[in-house]
């Protein structure tokens, strides 16, 4: 599949009846690598309603997110992220389907609304298993004496004290 091209309008994902749902136009192209599910993201955005009232911003500053945790309003960017590398910066659309849908989040975001995004990816990494939050040293040390437990008890025999009550 080619690159796209800067100011190219590149569909993304199609809602069930056929309408864009997630569509990026790309304003500058990236030249690193791309972006994975699980990565550690370090974004700049702009989230804005279709009449330009900016809802959030990270005003020039980075966020770091997890790609596949939906942490920037619901699914439509985390599949936009999904198709950037490292460096790019688009407009994204996102459908209410692949964001808040018919309720919207009040009071920011109305129901129904689609958002727009100002994206760009500055950076993309995999966690050590010593950054990761789902591996910390705690859990590290609680796994290691779980296993060192059960094959103590396994492989060992140790001897069984029975209790006999004696009649008068």
């Amino acid at each position: 599949m080619r690159e796209p091209a800067e100011g190219q309008l590149v569909v993304l994902r199609r809602s069930p009846e056929g309408e864009i749902g997630v569509a990026k136009t790309i304003r500058r192209k990236g030249s690193g690598h791309m972006a994975q599910n699980g990565m550690h993201l370090k974004v700049r955005y702009s989230c804005m309603l279709s009449d330009g009232t900016v809802v959030e911003s990270t005003s020039g500053d980075v966020r770091e997110i997890v790609l596949g945790m939906r942490r920037l309003h619901g699914i439509g960017a985390d599949i936009c992220l999904s198709s950037m590398r490292v460096g790019e910066r688009c407009l994204l659309t996102v459908s209410p389907s692949y964001s808040y849908g018919d309720h919207g989040a009040p009071p920011k975001i109305p129901p129904g609304t689609q958002i727009t995004f100002d994206l760009e990816l500055v950076e993309a990494w995999y966690p050590s298993a010593f950054q990761s939050t789902k591996f910390s040293l705690l859990g590290a040390l609680v796994l290691v004496i779980f296993i060192l437990g059960y094959f103590c008890f396994k492989f060992h025999k140790y001897p069984s004290f029975q209790a006999f009550v004696q009649g008068q």
